[in-house]
């Protein structure tokens, strides 16, 4: 029965103040923002990177993820939002993503990663949030690939081929496959 702000409603109920959310699990993210695209479709949605990288948001459909909030104070619209993940769906997605949609058949169930792929599943990309492989489906095993690393930008060819894959350390690294 009340009409409250975010900020505050995190006063009142979370005992901190600020118009940041706070911050939150990569599971969480995913979770929250696919319960959204999956609900509105048809709607852009835009998300807070809630302490994690941007890479939960985009793998559930987010339009942008948003790391600087100016209402805050960041920035105050003198500064670009630009992270390693702006620069990658830039350069290496940029014609493909808005026909991409998650697709986490492509990777084993279990794994602690998700999948977004275009209706033809040529182009894919996965994110494996944690641990030191991750096992994709059979229809994937073979293609070419690069690995990117979310928080610094670094790019690392993919050097194997199969269906489990190490990846280059036991982080975040997304990896963009293409058939070869």
């Amino acid at each position: 029965g009340r009409n409250l702000a975010f900020r505050d409603m995190i006063t009142e109920d979370l005992g901190r103040s600020g118009d940041s959310p706070p911050e939150t699990t990569p599971e969480q993210v995913y979770r929250q923002v696919r319960e959204y695209t999956d609900r509105y479709p048809d709607k852009a949605v835009v998300a807070w990177h809630n302490g994690v990288t941007a890479m939960p948001a985009l793998m559930a459909g987010a339009a942008q993820v948003l790391n600087r909030n100016p209402s805050a104070g960041h920035g105050q619209g003198r500064s670009i939002d630009r992270t390693p993940v702006d620069v990658f769906v830039q350069d290496r997605l940029a014609a493909d993503l808005a026909r991409m949609t998650p697709a986490n058949d492509l990777v084993a169930a279990g794994q602690k990663a998700w999948a977004l792929a275009d209706p033809e599943r040529r182009t894919v990309l996965i994110y494996a949030y944690d641990g030191p492989t991750v096992t994709l489906a059979p229809v994937l095993a073979g293609r070419a690939g690069q690995w990117f690393n979310p928080r610094d930008g670094r790019a690392v060819a993919l050097a194997q081929a199969g269906e489990v894959l190490t990846k280059p350390d036991a982080g975040g690294w997304a990896l963009l496959l293409r058939p070869a």
